[in-house]
Parts: structure tokens; C-alpha cells; sequence
């Protein structure tokens, strides 16, 4: 685990350890010194020996970047669009009685949220399948399913 220091920790620190060519940034518990040389490379030190320094990183950022691993969208939007189905499931539930939150649940809200993955998803013709049949399951909330369709339709109007 790396410990990144906050400006006032980092300050002590390097006051302590009076290396003038870096600026120490955190340490791990394996006792490695992380820190930023003159040229904003992220390089480590063995906090024991101090010797030469090892670069590990170009950047600051590139650093950061070697820990977090953000999706693509497309990879952000497939793992959307996995879990719709139990989505719809839990939905169904809900509506049925089905479900612990069968009497606090805003079924509203959680048909917000499975339309806003659609939409965000750019599956507009499957958001419209999807709301037809909801409608058909639930007669009694196809007012809700038009309403829904109406919010998308504003949606893709105003977002593309």
C-alpha cells in the first residue's frame, strides 16, 4: 500500500530527511520513499540505503495512472447494460410484492435509473422495447412506461 503524505506531513518529512534534489511525496510499508525529482519524474528510494534513486514514473500523472485502471466507455457501457436484466428483475419484484423494498421502493426512481442507463448507453430502440414490454407486464403502470418514454424522447432531443 503506498501512503501519499498531505502537504503539511510531506513538509516534516522532507525537512528530516534534508535531501535537496527531491521532494518527498509518501513511503509504503515495505519502507520505500517516493518522490519527485527536479525534472517531475516519480522515482523511489530504499529509505534504508538512500543511495541512487530508481525512476518509476515519467509524471506525477503517469504514477497515478499505474494504479488506476479507468474503463473505456465502451467497456463502462457493457458492464451497464450486463447487469439491466436483473435491473428489470428487481423492478418486476418490486411491483409484485416480491421484494423486501416491495413497500418503500420509488418505482419511479428505479425505472429512472434502468432508462438513464439506455440512454447514457445509446441503446434508444432497445430502451423503447424494453418500456413496451414493462408496459404489457404491469398494465396498471403504462402511464408511467409513456412517462418514461416521454422523458427519453426529451432526453435524446437535448443529449443526441
Amino acid at each position: 500500500m503506498i501512503l501519499l503524505w498531505k502537504a503539511k506531513t510531506a513538509r516534516v518529512e522532507n525537512a528530516r530527511i534534508a535531501n535537496e534534489k527531491f521532494f518527498f511525496i509518501g513511503s509504503n510499508t515495505a519502507g520505500i520513499l517516493f518522490a519527485l525529482d527536479a525534472k517531475g519524474r516519480v522515482v523511489l528510494f530504499d529509505e534504508c540505503e538512500m543511495d541512487e534513486p530508481e525512476p518509476l514514473a515519467k509524471s506525477f500523472d503517469a504514477f497515478t495512472r499505474m494504479f488506476v485502471a479507468l474503463p473505456t466507455p465502451a467497456e463502462a457501457t457493457a458492464r451497464a447494460m450486463r447487469g439491466i436484466a436483473g435491473r428489470w428483475a428487481k423492478l418486476d419484484a418490486i411491483l409484485e410484492g416480491r421484494h423486501p423494498l416491495s413497500r418503500t421502493a420509488s418505482i419511479d426512481g428505479v425505472l429512472v435509473d434502468i432508462v438513464s442507463i439506455y440512454l447514457v448507453s445509446r441503446e434508444h430502440d432497445a430502451l423503447t422495447e424494453a418500456l413496451r414490454a414493462f408496459a404489457k407486464r404491469h398494465p396498471k403502470k403504462r402511464a408511467l412506461a409513456t412517462k418514461m418514454r416521454a422523458y427519453a424522447k426529451q432526453w435524446i432531443a437535448r443529449n443526441g
